[in-house]
């Protein structure tokens, strides 16, 4: 398979819960993948290959195929054909925002979350035969616990939860898949889900969280770009200036 070049992969990804709950974690993730050109980038459209997804989520090609009529809920897609000794030729896919803009096809600003790409390049190493994006997607969100646990009490080393349902909600994912992940973190060491609780060795720890600590640090130095901007208004400065107190409180 092809590499990504390190510059055509943003560094994380808004994905809209809604998207996953509704349509699955790969799917969100593809969908967070081309809002990124086509909206926070301004592109017109997005042309590329399924190729890009196979080797960006670790899946096959078949798997990301199946995707196409979701995505088409979202964006409008054609294909090129190309003529090569006669014979015509599929080639790349080209991605539009449908108009007019949905709900569907911009992020929900109330349910978008940030998902750092690191936890697929984590997953890639650690999760089951064909589960990258789906195990991505479980480390993320443990870790996001773990990470608010963390905040709110910075010397607990175990991170509680409601129940293994509830867990499973918080992972978008069924208990069973949620339980088989937990094992399979139980074996090769990266963590311990166990009753109500979860726990990891200190070199994990810092591997799982470390991509969240970075995110942290965006918004802290973005809050104080801003405050320090004559040009935004007094009320965009006064929010700034209580959310990075409280971003600074939390440490």
């Amino acid at each position: 398979m092809n590499e990504i070049k390190q510059d055509d992969m943003p560094s994380q990804l808004t994905v809209d819960l809604l998207l996953v709950r509704k349509y699955g974690i790969l799917a969100a993730l593809i969908a967070a993948d081309l809002r990124f050109w086509l909206i926070t980038l301004k592109k017109e459209n997005r042309w590329t290959r399924y190729e890009r997804w196979v080797d960006i989520f670790n899946v096959s090609y078949s798997t990301i195929k199946r995707e196409k009529k979701v995505l088409e809920n979202m964006f409008e897609i054609s294909r090129t054909k190309l003529k090569l000794g006669g014979v015509t030729v599929l080639g790349a896919n080209n991605f539009k925002l449908k108009a007019p803009r949905s709900l569907e096809n911009e992020p929900n600003k109330f349910s978008s979350i940030i998902f750092p790409i690191e936890y697929i390049r984590l997953a890639k190493n650690l999760a089951p035969t064909g589960k990258t994006p789906e195990f991505a997607w479980f480390l993320y969100r443990v870790s996001w616990l773990m990470y608010q646990s963390k905040i709110e009490r910075p010397n607990r080393t175990v991170t509680t939860f409601k129940s293994m349902n509830w867990l499973s909600s918080h992972c978008n994912m069924t208990t069973r898949t949620l339980e088989r992940y937990a094992e399979h973190c139980r074996k090769i060491g990266c963590l311990i889900i166990m009753g109500r609780g979860i726990t990891t060795s200190e070199e994990w720890d810092d591997e799982l969280l470390l991509p969240l600590m970075r995110i942290a640090k965006q918004l802290e130095n973005g809050l104080t770009k801003l405050i320090d901007n004559q040009d935004v208004s007094e009320v965009k400065q006064c929010w700034a200036i209580d959310t990075l107190e409280a971003v600074s409180n939390s440490r």
